[in-house]
């Protein structure tokens, strides 16, 4: 919820007069919850860029987490507005034991080392000039004709 935001005008209308909605703070405090021990799960919903740049993140520290849509989960969206206090503040995510608010793929990787999680090495995907240099047949190196050799039709 930025400022400006439907979203944050809808709250501005709830709040009486005179007290602004404050906006999470990046990173958000780590608060106790029920979760899955050994688990990451990251609640989300499509068009949050902060949900893109935590999957990109996670992707690329080799982190893998549940994710679920808070538009096709109601009980999951229940979830959310518990950790977060009423708000449907994405992305949330519970690593272990614990739940973070708007959280760096940083802070994700160092509560897992906190609770204790370990998970396998994820085998990395080729990049795309690596799948390509496999696909295309190699050539050798050029062939240059002797001297003695013909060079065409004409001569024969």
């Amino acid at each position: 919820m930025f400022r400006g935001s439907v979203e944050w005008r809808r709250a501005r209308r709830r709040q009486p007069t005179g007290s602004w909605p404050t906006a999470p703070v990046r990173g958000g405090a780590v608060t106790a919850a029920a979760g899955t021990p050994g688990a990451v799960r990251a609640y989300w919903r499509p068009g949050c860029p902060f949900c893109a740049m935590l999957r990109l993140g996670l992707r690329r520290s080799g982190v893998l987490a549940e994710w679920v849509n808070i538009w096709d989960d109601p009980a999951a969206a229940a979830r959310v507005r518990a950790i977060t206090g009423g708000d449907e503040t994405v992305p949330t995510v519970v690593v272990g034991t614990r739940a973070m608010v708007n959280p760096s793929a940083r802070q994700v990787v160092a509560a897992m080392k906190a609770e204790g999680i370990v998970q396998a090495p994820v085998a990395r995907r080729a990049t795309w000039l690596a799948r390509a240099a496999r696909v295309r047949p190699r050539r050798g190196p050029r062939r240059r004709p002797s001297v003695d050799e013909p060079r065409g039709p004409a001569a024969g």
